[in-house]
């Protein structure tokens, strides 16, 4: 916990720009020292790394002669390095950005918040910079090895306490055939959900809750395999393990997940796709809040659960005629969650029997490249949750605080370097 704590420090100090700067710096002086050694300018190599991919750039010197006991093609391949980047600025705005019920709208909206609420309203903007730096090469394995780093912000304009980062990275690379190989790394420092009431460990049930920040970090790996089955038919497989911490006053909402996906994707007539996927998840929750207790015998609820989730989806894809659309897509998605707590339903009201329902509805579109190579990407997403659980056959319903809809909409552009 103390090192993720630092990390976190370390992130909300500025990392995302640090990184960001010194990766640059990294793949702009490797790409000198390789246009010095092939007699071109940097700004030459910057400028096609990302386009030209393996051909020779017709401006650069003759190829000089290899050393001694080493051919021509061999000193090539010690130096291919291929640098490219792309920068993406998205403009997004949401309805309900805390996805709070009906009636918590209307309480926030007409009643004091007495401290559940942080958020001065319930919709919002948000500026999403996004900056991808990919570096490719030959020189270790013989195929094309790609390293991929994403840096991504959200910028929430009036609740400024909802804006985070994250930090992606991903190397791909080539299997023996028509299959690739994928690990990704994810981070996301502390991430506001909104406000929950808790007591501090060993605080009497006499004592009332109090309301509080409810906020996380999110870590994962996840490996990832894909292949072309035939012509029309393309599979992939994933296997992801996620850790998410809590802040103090919530830490026995802590998880550890295992999430199993696979999908196939059906070129089904011309420029139309067609791909459905299926993904597993199991969350293990801490479910306790001091050193001396474990899940089964403490005071706190358990979070556990698992979550099937299907999708299924519709691209269009046409560089003619009046769409002019690199894709064009329709999907829908439906999750079903089972939380698993075996505690009484009167120690844990809000998980014993639970099941909740999302549905989500999405069109999405990325136009060809508009001006230069800069394109412009878009789209529009509905999400509604239903909950319920034991707590109901007591008179109290749960989807009073946990039902939802949201809509979200959003515009953007991408310029590729």
């Amino acid at each position: 916990m103390n090192g993720s704590r630092r990390l976190r420090a370390f992130f909300d100090r500025g990392g995302l720009f640090s990184i960001g700067f010194l990766l640059a710096l990294a793949a702009q002086a490797e790409a000198d020292s390789i246009d010095a050694a092939e007699g071109r300018p940097a700004a030459v190599s910057l400028a096609t790394a990302g386009r030209m991919g393996d051909e020779e750039d017709p401006a650069a010197a003759p190829p000089k002669k290899a050393a001694p006991g080493k051919s021509a093609n061999q000193t090539k391949k010690g130096r291919d390095l291929r640098v490219s980047g792309l920068f993406a600025l998205r403009f997004e705005y949401d309805d309900n950005i805390i996805h709070y019920s009906d009636v918590d709208l209307v309480v926030f909206s007409t009643q004091p918040s007495y401290g559940k609420y942080s958020i001065t309203q319930a919709g919002d903007w948000i500026i999403r910079p996004r900056l991808d730096l990919t570096a490719r090469s030959k020189a270790l394995t013989g195929r094309d090895l790609e390293a991929q780093l994403r840096l991504t912000s959200w910028r929430y304009v009036e609740n400024t306490l909802k804006s985070n980062e994250s930090y992606q990275l991903r190397l791909k690379h080539p299997g023996f055939g028509k299959d690739n190989f994928q690990v990704t790394f994810y981070h996301a420092p502390t991430s506001y959900i909104r406000n929950f009431r808790d007591r501090p460990p060993f605080t009497s049930k006499v004592v009332p809750l109090a309301y509080t920040d409810f906020s996380y970090t999110s870590t994962s790996v996840t490996l990832g395999y894909w292949r072309r089955l035939a012509s029309v038919l393309e599979g992939k497989l994933d296997v992801k393990r996620s850790w998410r911490f809590f802040n103090q006053a919530f830490m026995e909402n802590d998880t550890w997940e295992w999430r199993t996906s696979g999908s196939l994707t059906w070129r089904a007539i011309g420029p139309l796709k067609i791909a459905g996927s299926y993904d597993y998840t199991d969350a293990k929750g801490r479910g306790a809040d001091s050193v001396d207790e474990i899940i089964d015998t403490s005071d706190n609820s358990d979070p556990s659960f698992a979550r099937d989730t299907y999708g299924l989806d519709f691209s269009l894809s046409s560089r003619k005629g009046f769409l002019r659309v690199n894709d064009l897509t329709l999907g829908g998605e439906y999750q079903a969650f089972y939380f698993t707590s075996r505690k009484r339903p009167d120690q844990d009201p809000l998980h014993v029997g639970r099941r909740d329902e999302v549905r989500r509805a999405e069109l999405t579109f990325r136009t060809v490249p508009v001006v230069g190579a800069a394109s412009l990407e878009g789209g529009y997403r509905y999400s509604k949750r239903s909950s319920t659980a034991v707590e109901v056959s007591v008179g109290m319903d749960i989807g009073e605080e946990k039902d939802y809809t949201d809509n979200r909409m959003w515009f953007g552009i991408e310029i590729p370097f």
